[in-house]
């Protein structure tokens, strides 16, 4: 097993977390166009059934398995606030000033819903607030089993919250933590499934996979549809076991593949290095371009999508290049570029 060191990635983490947030972007442009004709509804239902079991799911894990919870809080806290709050702040409030006509009043900025849902940046909130629970669950030497009770607790609690109707998306959801009680298995999982990962071979990998197509058609054809966890919340007690299943398994299948198959490609480590921005940026974006395309019949349907997808991920990607420039990243909170190696695993 790989030694982690703070300055180390593995390579097949962020290839992982490139094509989870290219998958994040494509689905979100389905869901942009989903009414317009057959062509756009079926795009949209072959994403959905593609990527809603677990490709939210998988960042989560993915942060359980590269991430060091036993530093002290004051420097855990600065760190992850320094990586993801301050940035969401800055670059949120820096894409008000992008010269994008025809962004719809829903995306504009407002300053009470920033301070309280990250401007609805639902991911970022949780994935902070699932760290921080996280620290407080390691920081104490607790038996397995208690850790265990805990994190089931909170899935619970959060599931009694959505199917109760206690907590809506963006209602009574302060930094989403009602979000971050439904993903916390994956933040735990992840973080003992190291060696799991490491010892990933083919065969091992090739029944995961066909374990989870198995249980995914499965729960698709008995309950005719699945649990959602995304920005939208749709979950009870029947399905929350299948939020944790088909999530943890669709999590290994998209590592393995990973490691397995494509270890290392720059394009793809760059976009998951730079998810965050990734993530921040593609909502502006998307409308912005989605304005310039036509969806009047099959033939430019099709080429839309595509070019959409596309147009967005690269304006994307170069919104992350021009933050990325030494000078900027101080300015929106990030540490001075360093050139990192990729022996080992960190990842925020």
């Amino acid at each position: 097993m790989e030694k982690a060191s703070p300055k180390n990635r593995i390579r097949y983490y962020d290839v992982a977390r490139g094509i989870l947030i290219i998958g994040v972007i494509c689905y979100h442009c389905s869901n942009n166009v989903i009414a317009r004709n057959a062509v756009t509804r079926m795009f949209h239902d072959v994403v959905s059934l593609s990527l809603v079991p677990y490709f939210m799911a998988a960042f989560f894990f993915i942060s359980g398995l590269c991430s060091n919870f036993n530093k002290p809080f004051k420097s855990f806290l600065w760190g992850n606030f320094k990586a993801m709050i301050i940035p969401t702040y800055i670059i949120t409030i820096g894409m008000q000033w992008f010269p994008f006509d025809h962004i719809p009043k829903n995306y504009g900025l407002d300053y009470t819903s920033l301070l309280l849902y990250c401007n609805k940046a639902w991911f970022i909130a949780s994935l902070f607030t699932c760290r921080m629970a996280m620290w407080l669950i390691k920081r104490y030497p607790l038996r397995w089993y208690f850790e265990t009770a805990i994190i089931l607790v909170m899935l619970l609690a959060g599931t009694y919250l959505v199917q109760n109707k206690i907590v809506g998306n963006d209602t009574n959801n302060y930094f989403y933590y009602c979000h971050s009680m439904l993903f916390m298995p994956f933040i735990y999982i992840g973080h003992h499934s190291k060696t799991l990962i490491n010892n990933l071979k083919t065969r091992r990998w090739a029944t995961v996979t066909v374990l989870y197509l198995a249980l995914f058609f499965l729960v698709y054809f008995v309950l005719h549809k699945l649990p959602i966890v995304t920005h939208y919340l749709a979950i009870n007690f029947y399905t929350v076991i299948w939020h944790v299943v088909l999530g943890f398994l669709g999590s290994v299948c998209v590592i393995g593949a990973c490691k397995l198959f494509i270890p290392g490609s720059r394009l793809l480590e760059y976009a998951g290095r730079q998810s965050l921005i990734l993530y921040l940026a593609h909502g502006q974006v998307l409308q912005y371009v989605s304005h310039s395309l036509s969806f009047t019949n099959t033939r430019t349907s099709c080429f839309s999508l595509i070019a959409l997808c596309l147009t967005t991920t690269v304006m994307c990607m170069l919104i992350a290049w021009v933050l990325n420039l030494p000078y900027i990243r101080v300015l929106i909170g990030k540490s001075p570029y360093k050139k990192r190696t990729h022996s080992a695993a960190t990842c925020v």
